[in-house]
C-alpha cells in the first residue's frame, strides 16, 4: 500500500530498518532517492525549510521516549543547539513541570526562555550550584552536546536519569556519588521510525516551533557563509534552499 502520491510535500527522516540504501540522508541534493517510509508527509501550507527539522528532530525523539512520562518532573537540557531548543519545547509539550536549559551562551539562555524554559543557567553560576543538593536534583535530563564537561554537570545535578543525544567525547565520569543516588547514564539509540510522525504532529501543531532559530536562509552558492554564521554564533540554524 502506497504512502505517498506525487506531488506531496515530504521531509526525509531516514531509514527505517529492512529498507535498502546506498547513502544515508539528502546532504544538500536538489533530489534524493529513498523507500518511501523514509518520508513523513506534510501540509502544502507548512513551510519545508522547518518540515527540514524533521530528521534531527526524529532522531532527538529515541531520547524523549527514553524519558519516559515527564508529567510532574523537573527536567534539564543541556546544549541549546537546534536538539536541545526543539527539546525544551518537548518536554514541555508532554506535561514536565519545570525545564531548566543550560548553555554557556546568553543569547541561547533567553531564546530558550522565550520557547518556555522556565529556568535558563550557566554550569557552574550560582544558580546551577542551588541544584546541587539531592533535594533539588533534577528528575531527569537530556544532554544535546555530548562533550564531557556537559554530560558530567548533568549527572551531578540530576536524580534519575541522564540520556546523552549529542555525540559523547571526552571523559564522562560517572562516579561513585552517581552510583550512590541510583542514577542510570543511557545513550540515545537508533531514530524511532513512529517518532518522524511524533516530530510531525508537534511541529505542525505549533507545540515546537522551529522558525525562531533559523537565522538565515540562503543559497547553496552562499554555504559558506552560512557555516561562518553557525561558527560565529549568530545564527542557531541555518536553511539553504537548492532551487533559490
Amino acid at each position: 500500500m502506497k504512502r505517498l502520491k506525487v506531488g506531496d510535500h515530504v521531509a526525509y527522516w531516514g531509514s527505517p530498518p529492512g529498507t535498502v540504501r546506498e547513502h544515508e540522508g539528502g546532504g544538500y541534493a536538489q533530489f534524493y532517492a529513498a523507500h518511501e517510509r523514509s518520508f513523513v508527509p506534510y501540509p502544502k501550507d507548512f513551510p519545508l525549510e522547518q518540515a527540514a527539522l524533521t530528521e534531527i528532530f526524529t532522531c532527538l525523539t529515541a531520547a524523549i521516549f527514553k524519558a519516559g512520562e515527564v508529567v510532574g518532573k523537573r527536567v534539564g537540557v543541556s546544549g541549546l543547539g537546534p536538539a536541545g531548543l526543539i527539546a525544551v519545547q518537548a518536554l514541555r509539550a508532554r506535561g514536565a513541570a519545570e525545564v531548566v536549559a543550560f548553555d554557556i551562551d546568553p543569547a541561547r539562555l533567553e531564546l530558550a526562555r522565550a520557547l518556555g524554559a522556565h529556568q535558563a543557567i550557566v554550569p557552574g553560576s550560582t544558580e546551577w550550584q542551588e541544584l546541587l543538593p539531592g533535594e533539588r536534583n533534577l528528575d531527569l535530563a537530556i544532554d544535546c552536546i555530548g562533550v564531557a564537561p556537559s554530560v558530567n554537570n548533568l549527572i551531578r545535578v540530576t536524580r534519575d536519569h541522564v540520556i546523552i543525544f549529542g555525540v559523547a567525547h571526552g571523559q564522562i565520569v560517572f562516579g561513585m556519588d552517581a552510583w550512590r543516588k541510583g542514577l542510570k547514564l543511557e545513550a540515545n539509540g537508533p531514530r524511532p521510525e513512529k517518532g518522524a510522525y511524533y516530530a510531525r504532529h508537534l511541529l505542525t501543531s505549533g507545540q515546537v516551533r522551529v522558525d525562531s532559530f533559523i537565522g538565515a536562509r540562503l543559497t547553496l552558492e552562499e554555504y559558506a557563509t552560512g557555516v561562518e554564521l553557525l561558527i560565529d554564533k549568530k545564527a542557531v540554524k541555518v536553511a539553504f534552499d537548492p532551487q533559490r
